[in-house]
């Protein structure tokens, strides 16, 4: 049962972000998401696809654009600025 007065992963039972990236809820929707969008929104890569968040506000509930697919070296690149 969902806690209303917690908010994202917290909400769904999730001990951690980290948890909740792990779990099949995620890795679902994650992996719609690359079927969906096919290759990195930045460069274009097919290789090594992964879904960033663009907000945190939605961990858990998150809309569609509030997700980006990125291959792992654009990720990189966006968490390292």
């Amino acid at each position: 049962m969902i806690d209303w007065f917690k908010t994202g992963w917290q909400a769904l039972g999730f001990k951690s972000y980290n948890e909740y990236l792990l779990s099949d809820i995620w890795i679902s929707k994650r992996d719609l998401l690359i079927k969906i969008r096919k290759k990195c929104e930045k460069c274009g890569s097919e290789k090594n696809l992964c879904v960033h968040h663009l907000t945190y506000e939605n961990v858990g509930d998150e809309k569609m654009e509030d997700l980006m697919v990125l291959c792992l070296k654009c990720h990189k690149e966006i968490h390292n600025k």
